[in-house]
Parts: structure tokens; sequence; C-alpha cells
């Protein structure tokens, strides 16, 4: 059976996209983020894992006809600890929601999915391109769409996946 493909681009300033079974694009939402408690924390935001929830409910697919496919993140060695800490965490939360509905999650890394679309070592805004290519009509205007076109075009890779 061929599912509903979810993308992720699991950061702060990331997204999600849904893909029919046939490719089109159904809804790509920013990553719902919210403020990270209070004093002085080096963290300042978190994914919104309910709001997360909400938006995985509210495209009005059966869960079991879906697949997630997510980026496949690693922090850098120069990295700082709270980067990376708060890189860790969005990608805690998005598996921990995709586990608790039950939504089959795949990862890919970044070279797989960027080499598919002929993407390796071109500037981040590039995928911006190709993702308006394929999709002319999704909300990409902005510079700052760059993590929805990377949702998008992880979730095409995956539907294109055996």
């Amino acid at each position: 059976m061929v599912k509903y493909v979810l993308g992720v681009d699991p950061g702060l300033g990331g997204a999600l996209a849904f893909l029919h079974p046939g490719g089109e694009l159904v809804r790509v939402f920013d990553m719902p983020v919210m403020p990270n408690g209070k004093g002085k924390a080096k963290i300042k935001n978190q994914v919104n894992a309910a709001a997360l929830l909400q938006m995985i409910h509210s495209v009005g697919i059966p869960l079991i006809e879906m697949v997630a496919w997510m980026e496949m993140v690693s922090s850098m060695p120069k990295d700082a600890q709270s980067i990376a800490f708060s890189l860790g965490d969005s990608v805690g939360s998005v598996r921990g929601v995709l586990a608790a509905v039950g939504i089959p999650l795949t990862l890919v890394r970044a070279m797989e999915w960027k080499r598919h679309f002929d993407l390796l070592k071109l500037d981040k805004d590039f995928a911006r391109t190709k993702a308006q290519q394929l999709y002319p009509t999704a909300p990409l205007e902005l510079k700052k769409h760059g993590g929805r076109a990377d949702a998008i075009l992880i979730a095409r890779y995956g539907s294109v996946q055996p």
C-alpha cells in the first residue's frame, strides 16, 4: 500500500511537509516552537511537542496511512554544546511524538537526500529553488523558508524509496 509521506527537517528552524501518495504536496508547517522556561537557560526555545501532535492530526490523514522520513542530524565539532543539545532535544521531541502515534520513521542522512536532488556542496538556498521547481505553489517565497524546502525534499525523497 502506498502511503502518505511526512518529511521532517528537525531543527528549530525546520518544518514538516506532508505528501500525498501520488507525490502532491498536501501541507507544510514550520516547526512549532515555544520558549524554554525562564532564567538564564542557554537554549531559548524548544519544539512544542503538543503543537506538533496537533499539526499531524490537523492534516486529516489516518495515521496508519502515514510514514515519516527525517533528516539524521548530528552536531559538528565546532558547534557549541548548547546548539548540539538543542538539536538533540528537537530530534527527540519529533521522534517521541511520531512513536507515540505509531508513525514509522526512517532517518536519512542529509548527503543522501541532497545527492538525490543534485544539491551536494551547494548553498542552502538551492534546496528552496529545487522545491519551488517541483512544487510551484508551495509557500517558499522567503529565504527563511529553507526549512520548509528541506522538509518537502526529504518527503519527496522518502516517497520514491522502495
